[in-house]
């Protein structure tokens, strides 16, 4: 576990030789759960829920759009983390292309800390409030600063959509889920950010 704050960047690998010798730093942090062979879909965690998915985790991703076997795949600017996998958020390099000795001399490196979100589009996330939450009633409120449709998608612990609507009253009937946590994605007025929902 490690603590991290908006616009740290941190790298994690497999192991450090290969890593360092490609890229000319260490990576961070080395553990065996990195690897991965490119078309394995990934789960990030916060705190014990998925917070972000790439790729689909029911699904060989060999020839699937979002396959990265010897390339990579970085997510857009000022997206994310978006619960669910979401594939026009990333752009890839296409597979084969860091096939060079260095990621300098590959035909597409890997783009290095070049990851944006704005302190704008951080700072959003107090512009929505979830209530109640925990939920027992079948509904939950969802209230904002603006009086706009508010577009929710909601996404279960596996990362996979389980709902998704476009709300013009504030109120998400919620009773075709079970019982557990959700993560939900709120998107209004092109400003985004997730929130964790407990069913009950």
């Amino acid at each position: 576990s490690v603590s991290l704050s908006a616009g740290d960047v941190i790298y994690v690998s497999s192991e450090s030789t290969g890593f360092t010798s490609f890229f000319g730093f260490a990576p961070d942090y080395t553990t065996g759960a990195m690897s991965i062979n490119g078309d394995d879909a990934i789960e990030l965690f916060e705190n014990g829920i998925v917070i972000d998915t790439f790729g689909d985790i029911d699904t060989d991703g060999t020839g699937e759009a979002w396959e990265y076997t010897d390339g990579w795949a970085y997510r857009v600017d000022n997206t994310g983390p978006d619960g669910g996998f979401v594939l026009a958020n990333w752009t890839f390099s296409g597979i084969t292309q860091l096939d060079g000795t260095t990621n300098d001399l590959s035909a597409v490196p890997f783009p290095i800390s070049n990851y944006s979100l704005t302190t704008q589009e951080f700072n959003t996330t107090s512009n929505f409030n979830i209530y109640p939450n925990p939920t027992n009633s079948g509904f939950v409120n969802i209230t904002t600063k603006a009086n706009t449709a508010v577009t929710v998608t909601v996404y279960d612990v596996l990362g996979k959509q389980v709902l998704s609507k476009t709300l013009n009253n504030n109120t998400l009937d919620v009773t075709s889920l079970t019982t557990g946590v959700y993560i939900l994605k709120l998107n209004q007025n092109g400003t985004s950010t997730t929130k964790r929902l407990i069913v009950e």
